[in-house]
């Protein structure tokens, strides 16, 4: 919970765990102090103008704990509203997703490294399945066969065999 100017009024004992922070280290300390400078201040931007304006913020970030370390959260902030309608406090729901996200990154590396050394061949790869055919190849299937993507491929050639020249009963 945190007042207009988003100072912290109350942390409960699962955020104070994954902070890393005491409650006392946290009340009356402005929200910055777990603030990762590594999110792009836009973040923070439609944040504030999204719960100023009455509506309700989620997105996720990166936050810093009290030993430096950096973890994600989702958070969802909700403006509290006394009965004119006026805004009196923000609560902040949040969970900790640290591990989703660096599964996430370590993922799309992996994807990057894959890729790379796929598309690097200089023979042609393809992958096949029974069912779909091809569903995939290298930079140099397309350069060979003159295509310019997989969907290109798909909408030009029915079956592979198609690109290859017979002779005495095998392709």
């Amino acid at each position: 919970m945190t007042d207009l100017n988003g100072i912290i009024k109350y942390a409960n004992d699962n955020f104070c765990k994954t902070s890393g922070y005491t409650k006392e280290e946290l009340i009356g300390k402005s929200h910055n102090v777990l603030r990762d400078l590594n999110n792009h201040d836009s973040l923070f931007l439609n944040l504030w103008s999204t719960i100023k304006d009455k509506k309700i913020w989620h997105g996720t970030f990166s936050n810093l704990k009290k030993n430096g370390e950096t973890y994600y959260i989702n958070m969802t902030i909700v403006p509290l509203l006394d009965r004119k309608q006026e805004i009196k406090e923000y609560m902040a729901l949040s969970e900790d997703v640290t591990q989703e996200v660096i599964f996430k990154k370590e993922l799309t590396s992996q994807k990057e490294r894959i890729n790379t050394i796929f598309n690097t061949q200089e023979n042609i790869v393809v992958i096949v399945d029974e069912k779909n055919g091809i569903v995939d190849a290298n930079r140099r299937f397309f350069e060979i066969f003159n295509f310019a993507d997989l969907v290109d491929y798909k909408n030009n050639i029915k079956n592979i065999s198609s690109l290859f020249e017979e002779s005495e009963d095998y392709i």
